[in-house]
């Protein structure tokens, strides 16, 4: 009679596997479902309320609301992100509302002037509202921006085309606190 059965122990490469690494594409299909998400609550409720989130080893996803209303609580919820990538997130992000600027020459005198803080895109009258997501994992930095209308009523429409961009593609860097949370800890 043969003894018990033996459950075998996983290799150290399906280990690393079943953590489930996120990677560029990953990372773009999890955002781009957020941002589905986004969009639904923002003409449900006509705002968005700023969450972030944290994608832990495993793959398991956790979304909570973060402060967001002045400087102060904006560097809080960044150095809580950072945190969440030192202690080994997989990927980290921001889900909220901002003003966004469509510049014609994205290289030119305008976006260093907003850069550097001399020109400010909330007082732009050319200035869009945008549900933005910011998200983070180690093959590099995703920003999606959706900008939106509102009705005459003021509620607000479905982004008609929500943009990506790569940090590090085509000359697109990004900057500020809710970037490079994994290349800065590097």
């Amino acid at each position: 009679m043969a003894g018990p059965r033996r459950r075998q122990q996983p290799s150290d490469k399906k280990k690393r596997e079943g953590v489930s690494l996120v990677n560029k594409e990953k990372l773009h299909e999890i955002a781009q479902g957020l941002m589905d998400i986004a969009t639904k609550n923002l003409i449900r409720d006509g705002n968005l309320f700023p969450v972030a989130f944290v994608v832990r080893p495993g793959g398991v996803m956790e979304i909570g609301p973060v402060p967001m209303s002045s400087d102060r609580a904006k560097d809080a919820t960044s150095d809580m992100l950072k945190e969440f990538v030192r202690e080994g997130a997989k990927a980290v992000g921001l889900i909220t509302e901002a003003w966004t600027v469509s510049l014609s020459d994205p290289t030119g005198e305008d976006t260093e002037a907003y850069r550097t803080g001399r020109k400010r895109v909330r007082t732009d009258p050319l200035r869009k509202e945008a549900i933005v997501i910011n998200a983070a994992c180690r093959d590099g930095d995703l920003s999606l921006i959706g900008a939106f209308d509102r009705d005459p009523a003021g509620t607000p429409l479905p982004p008609k085309k929500v943009e990506a961009m790569w940090a590090g593609v085509d000359g697109v860097r990004l900057e500020g606190r809710f970037a490079n949370f994994f290349h800065e800890l590097n």
